[in-house]
């Protein structure tokens, strides 16, 4: 984890290739699940925090993450699905 936390600042276009081939990749098992199963919702968890604080700085997180949770918002909110992300520690 301290490795890719580094590679934000050190390789911040791969991070941003890595972020948008993994978000492809979810868009399209949504995709395929909204077409073949009808689903109500989408529930997905990705811990964003240690115990006492976030894993980055909230520019961090909108600079390289937001973007791809936007895209999959997006095409939740197309289909008029509920998005229930789960995270551990604290994201305030």
């Amino acid at each position: 984890m301290t490795n890719l936390l580094m590679d934000y600042y050190t390789y911040p276009e791969e991070i941003h290739r890595l972020h948008d081939a993994l978000c492809t990749v979810y868009e399209g098992y949504l995709r395929r699940a909204i077409r073949e199963f009808q689903p109500d919702g989408f529930w997905t968890s990705d811990d964003l925090g240690h115990q006492k604080q976030p894993f980055m700085r909230p520019s961090t997180f909108h600079e390289f993450l937001f973007p791809y949770y936007q895209r999959i918002g997006a095409l939740l909110r197309a289909n008029n699905l509920h998005w229930w992300l789960h995270s551990c520690g604290n994201n305030t």
